[in-house]
């Protein structure tokens, strides 16, 4: 069975602020600690994501390291952008949403995992771990952004 989840957050900057922060590749380690390296391997530069752009996410869990490599299959600037795996364990597509709001930007963050075979009998350990970690990576975006004072 699928890991689905999706956590919104509203952040006070706006759409274009949130949009350029999140989908820079280089600012990952500022939200995302649980990856041990992240990085564009082809298509465009760090600090955009287009169609066809894949990016590499090291990370470990519970001692085991993974990569996963992601394309992005869907963009549109400023409103969404859309990843699937194309290499790694499992199958992985998540979208990322921003809409504007009356002070600010919610941000979506919406994930469909399915865990290798193997891995299927941790599935309701993995399923809470993924959760509370995605859900704590949008607390980090806003703490991040509303404390910036540049």
């Amino acid at each position: 069975m699928p890991i689905q989840c999706e956590h919104s957050i509203v952040i006070e900057r706006p759409v274009e602020t949130v949009y350029t922060f999140v989908s820079d590749v280089s600012n990952a380690p500022r939200w995302m600690p649980w990856a041990d390296e992240t990085s564009v391997i082809s298509g465009s530069g760090p600090s955009s994501v287009a169609e066809g752009q894949r990016r590499r996410i090291k990370q470990t869990d519970f001692g085991v390291q993974s990569e996963t490599i992601i394309e992005a299959i869907e963009v549109e600037p400023g409103r969404h952008y859309t990843f699937e795996s194309v290499e790694g364990p499992g199958t992985f597509r998540g979208t990322y949403r921003f809409e504007p709001t009356r002070n600010g930007t919610r941000l979506t963050r919406s994930y469909r995992v399915v865990l290798p075979g193997f891995a299927r009998i941790m599935e309701p350990i993995m399923a809470r771990r993924m959760k509370r970690r995605w859900r704590t990576d949008l607390k980090r975006i806003k703490e991040t952004l509303e404390n910036d004072t540049e």
